[in-house]
């Protein structure tokens, strides 16, 4: 049996969810990046490097529970879906052997959206 994870991120949050046969998606994780969100001192060249090394300490994050989730066998297939810039750096947190189960992408950001839209979305897009 097929076991598929999708995630659903942007630079300050993330849910990723299981897709179970009969009763749809369930959610297995919420991550928040709230160094995302917080204001500030420094110069602004100092803040835009501090906002950059905290989404890509964000991205590192979801990569490590993917990861775990992929060598425990919690899955086989992945489903991404993130704005671009962002999607980069969560794929660039990934082993070759977890890409390898990434059966689809959206560069999208639909941590805004209501689950169920994000999952009609998906479904529409043939990507779920």
């Amino acid at each position: 049996m097929t076991r598929q994870w999708v995630l659903i991120a942007h630079r300050s949050g993330a849910r990723v969810f299981e897709k179970q046969v009969k009763k749809g998606m369930a959610l297995l994780q919420r991550f928040h990046n709230p160094g995302v969100r917080r204001p500030t001192m420094t110069g602004m060249k100092t803040a835009s490097e501090d906002l950059q090394n905290q989404v890509h300490l964000f991205a590192k994050t979801i990569g490590k529970f993917i990861e775990s989730g992929r060598s425990q066998g919690k899955f086989d297939r992945l489903v991404l879906v993130a704005e671009p810039k962002f999607l980069g750096m969560v794929r660039a947190a990934l082993s070759p052997r977890t890409l390898a189960t990434v059966n689809g992408t959206v560069d999208r950001d639909y941590t805004h959206l209501p689950d169920q839209l994000v999952f009609d979305r998906l479904k529409n897009s043939l990507v779920i």
